[in-house]
């Protein structure tokens, strides 16, 4: 059920919140000097966002789907609307 909603949520960019959860609890057993995980948290999260932007815009150019999930639908609305 959790990841019904995460793939709705994000779409085909679960993989990479996958891959960085792997990344980040790797660096934590190996590097225990982590001084601001608040930072990394944010920027992951906004690789996320951008990762799923990417995706929307290119599944709606080349095969008429929504591979972004809602965040990256609703972010493209937003910034087609403001941008151009």
């Amino acid at each position: 059920m959790l990841a019904k909603a995460v793939t709705r949520a994000v779409g085909q960019g679960y993989y990479l919140i996958w891959a960085l959860l792997g990344y980040r609890g790797v660096r934590l057993l190996f590097n225990r000097e982590e001084r601001r995980p608040w930072r990394y948290m944010l920027v992951d999260a906004l690789l996320v966002v951008a990762v799923c932007v990417l995706l929307s815009t290119g599944g709606y150019l080349f095969l008429d789907l929504n591979p972004g999930g809602y965040t990256g639908k609703s972010c493209e609305i937003f910034l087609t609307h403001f941008f151009g």
